[in-house]
């Protein structure tokens, strides 16, 4: 530890000193955190930031210490010093609710309390005043409000891994840090991609946000159940990355905080410490996408009469199952496959019908089956074994209820197309007109997108050669329809 004091003020100075890892003490002015000041201090390093967690209450009591002469000061903050090209760039690491807070009431945010803590003495009384009145009425108090000082720690020449290991290890008490808050630590584009897709700026349409009532101003996820709570301390990411996790690793195998926050940490260093897409090779936003688009559609085709039901673990269950059979046969009815989750979570749950208790928990040798809703407590092999179970059970029964489609994934060979073009005299199946080879285009007569159990098969029989232009047209119709569409084209030219 370096004995040198660094005021903020002078710090450019000295960090251009040194390329070692190093700590100095110092200070920080309120004035210096307001301003426009270069180097600005980032005090919304996603990565070690919460959504906000402060209440109204606690941000108050940080501004009676900066109003107040008391004993009591603010705690230590800590800022990490990043050099790039000779030009500075500072980043709060730990105290950011407590910057905040201050940034806040500077801002206009919010007010201070009509409470006596607040009528400080010598014929100054701030209760209920917000910063414009403080400024108007006592303004030597708002002076000292911008030149309180915030003692700190400054790190230079840290690294992505030195910075998030002093944030886990040394700066939190990891029992009383939430598992994602560890996660979110752990510099890298995984990290990167849930931040960004869960909440701020860039946040996927699934997790669109809607106030709980007209008066109050708490916010609540709009498509998922009021169970699913929004506290401040990453209960969106943790969902968005236990998700990934979950298709990652096989569902069926559930999952565990030390599992999760471990594979974390291996996927992001496979490629370095940057952690960027390109270190994971297929792993990567291509890849998520698809799952992005599902979760959206399965989430917002539930009834309104379940929604209620979609709390974490039941809405990461209905994506990861549905997801699950979409891969499987090829294609699947959303809207079919989500009423007949419900039903079956009703058939099982029911206390008339009991059908739970002929059944034993997955993987267990004599302990009797949950009701099914009794089971999206926890998120181990037992409890979502037994779900897929179930779901399984119900699906060998009928197919055709769960909205699945299976799909014939083989495409027609390019000489068994000109075997065909040649057996059709080289011309349009649909039109009779001459056709180019350059031209010709394979067509399932019956479409490939009906499934295999109404013919769309890739088989020579279904095979039939049109040009490139109206096979682009017929899509998902009937070679009958499709010909007689044509026709009627052509008789309304005639």
């Amino acid at each position: 530890m370096e004995e040198q004091f660094i005021y903020c003020e002078k710090a450019e100075s000295v960090f251009e000193k040194t390329k070692k890892a190093k700590s100095h003490y110092g200070d920080v002015s309120v004035e210096y955190l307001t301003s426009n000041k270069t180097p600005k201090i980032d005090t919304q390093a996603r990565e070690y930031q919460r959504e906000k967690v402060a209440s109204l209450k606690w941000k108050q009591k940080i501004m009676l210490t900066v109003l107040s002469d008391a004993f009591l000061k603010i705690p230590q903050i800590h800022i990490r010093v990043i050099k790039t090209n000779k030009t500075f760039r500072f980043e709060l690491i730990d105290g950011q609710q407590r910057i905040t807070s201050i940034i806040d009431f500077i801002r206009g945010g919010y007010s201070l309390p009509n409470t006596d803590d607040f009528n400080l003495g010598n014929g100054i009384d701030v209760r209920g005043m917000n910063i414009t009145d403080i400024r108007e009425n006592y303004p030597q108090v708002h002076q000292q409000i911008f030149g309180y000082r915030i003692s700190c720690l400054w790190y230079e020449n840290l690294s992505n891994e030195q910075t998030a290991d002093l944030f886990i290890n040394v700066l939190n008490n990891t029992n009383s840090m939430k598992p994602q808050e560890i996660r979110n630590a752990v510099r890298g584009f995984l990290s990167e991609y849930v931040r960004n897709s869960s909440r701020f700026e860039n946040r996927l349409d699934l997790f669109e946000r809607t106030f709980s009532d007209g008066k109050s101003k708490k916010q609540r996820l709009k498509h998922f159940s009021d169970s699913f709570s929004l506290s401040g301390r990453m209960e969106v990411d943790e969902w968005l990355c236990e998700l990934i996790y979950l298709l990652q690793n096989g569902y069926r195998n559930g999952i565990t905080q030390n599992r999760h926050t471990q594979w974390i940490k291996d996927v992001q260093q496979q490629g370095g410490s940057l952690g960027t897409s390109e270190s994971f090779g297929e792993f990567n936003e291509d890849v998520l996408q698809p799952l992005e688009k599902f979760s959206y559609d399965v989430i917002t085709s539930t009834p309104p009469e379940y929604k209620y039901k979609l709390t974490p673990m039941l809405s990461q269950m209905l994506i990861l199952y549905g997801y699950e059979l979409k891969n499987k046969y090829g294609k699947l009815i959303t809207d079919v496959y989500v009423k007949k989750f419900f039903s079956v979570y009703d058939k099982w749950s029911s206390n008339t019908q009991k059908l739970y208790s002929n059944e034993l928990m997955f993987g267990t040798q004599n302990e009797q089956m949950e009701p099914f809703n009794k089971l999206f407590g926890g998120k181990n092999k037992k409890a979502i074994g037994t779900i897929t179970y179930v779901l399984d059970m119900e699906l060998k029964k009928d197919e055709d209820s769960f909205g699945v489609i299976e799909i014939d994934a083989r495409d027609f060979t390019k000489p068994q197309i000109i075997k065909k073009w040649e057996e059709q005299g080289r011309k349009c199946f649909f039109t009779g007109y001459p056709l180019a080879l350059k031209d010709i285009a394979g067509d399932h007569y019956i479409p490939r997108s009906w499934g295999v159990k109404k013919g769309g098969v890739t088989e020579i029989d279904n095979l039939v050669v049109t040009s490139k232009k109206l096979n682009l047209r017929k899509l998902n119709v009937h070679g009958d329809d499709f010909k007689k569409m044509l026709n009627e084209e052509i008789e309304l030219v005639a």
